[in-house]
């Protein structure tokens, strides 16, 4: 009894709204309790409103600064656990979702989650100068080079084409950045049109369904060639990671490919998958809107 008397002392004395003027740049108020929270303003003068992970609910809060942690806060949890913290300066809380920039040095088109190795499959494609000669039915594309071959671009007026040249890579959510060894090159002239992580049926998995991630790739070649394309679904396993790099225990698999003759816009899958099957809408060079199915059973 005594002890429940002193414990209910304690907590009716306590500052449950701590104000602070300096932690990272931003004034504010912290919210002690079972979900802390962080009332902040920063340099735009607008609210912003974060909850803040402390390892469990919280009983003091104060703002803390010396050489080492410059502009921090200290904490003290319910179960005795003090912690010393600053904000992150890469993290840019004066938003209304905390935001962190990642440099790709190319431009993004597509990403996803796969829930299973929680990871998120990106696309990404840079422009490159590409000059070739004109493809017909009969004569499979050039590669792209960066040679000029024409006799146009011997003047220095000249402005050579670009083109698109598609990626895959695979992003940590730990690290934020591409994991090593995990690039997959697309053909020349393909440009990814559609992307998606679609639920199939895995008798490896406890749920019976697995993530796979499907790609529509198109090959454009111009106004007079008509568009084809390919569907590639690939699995994202886990391996023994290399030495010294932990963030390489993933990789991507091919799963499935299949040629479209048509082109590929968008990706879906059926609720029930009882096999590998991908719904695949088409657009012919005439516009007329076509549906095509490729299957994978027993394979």
């Amino acid at each position: 009894n005594t002890h429940t008397q002193h414990t209910q002392f304690y907590h009716g004395h306590l500052r449950h709204i701590n104000p602070f003027g300096n932690v990272g740049g931003f004034s504010g108020v912290f919210v002690c309790g079972d979900q802390p929270l962080c009332c902040m303003i920063g340099s735009r003068r607008e609210l912003r409103i974060h909850r803040v992970s402390c390892g469990g609910a919280t009983n003091h809060f104060a703002a803390f600064s010396n050489a080492v942690c410059k502009q921090g806060f200290v904490v003290y949890t319910r179960q005795g656990h003090m912690t010393i913290a600053m904000l992150d300066t890469a993290v840019n809380a004066d938003n209304l979702w905390p935001l962190r920039k990642t440099p790709l040095r190319q431009s993004p088109f597509h990403i996803a989650y796969h829930h299973e190795t929680q990871t998120l499959p990106l696309v990404t494609a840079q422009a490159y100068h590409n000059v070739f000669a004109a493809a017909t039915h009969n004569e499979p594309p050039p590669p792209p080079t960066e040679d000029v071959p024409m006799e146009e671009t011997k003047n220095p007026r000249f402005i050579p084409p670009q083109d698109l040249k598609f990626v895959m890579h695979l992003v940590s959510p730990v690290s934020w950045h591409i994991i090593p060894a995990t690039t997959v090159e697309f053909e020349p002239y393909e440009h990814v049109s559609a992307f998606k992580v679609v639920n199939l049926k895995a008798q490896q998995h406890i749920s019976g369904l697995r993530g796979y991630v499907a790609v529509g790739l198109t090959t454009v070649l111009g106004e007079e060639i008509a568009c084809k394309g390919r569907i590639v679904v690939y699995d994202i396993l886990e391996v023994v990671p290399e030495p010294g790099q932990p963030l390489t225990k993933n990789k991507f698999k091919v799963l499935f490919f299949s040629l479209v003759g048509l082109f590929a816009s968008l990706l879906s899958h059926p609720n029930s998958v009882h096999s590998l099957n991908l719904s695949l809408f088409s657009f012919s060079p005439a516009l007329a809107r076509n549906c095509a199915r490729c299957s994978k059973k027993g394979r």
